[in-house]
């Protein structure tokens, strides 16, 4: 992942979706169940490398709680 996968229109497109109630719902069912993973993410990202915290947050959105919230998200206009 680079830096310019994060333009303007993607992270506004994010954030729309992070206000939905199934992005409200995946966000804290992240926190709960992964906190550990959360931080790896952040951490990583933090120190630029962006393949390793995609890497942290693609494990945890293989969960099937996870898939089913995206699967909602999916569905949002």
């Amino acid at each position: 992942m680079e830096d310019s996968d994060f333009t303007p229109e993607k992270i506004r497109q994010a954030q729309l979706l992070a206000d939905t109630e199934a992005g409200k719902q995946l966000k804290a069912l992240l926190q709960q169940s992964n906190a550990q993973g959360l931080k790896r993410a952040m951490d990583q990202a933090a120190q630029g490398n962006l393949t390793e915290a995609k890497k942290a947050i693609a494990d945890f959105l293989t969960t099937p709680e996870a898939a089913a919230l995206l699967a909602q998200l999916r569905q949002s206009p």
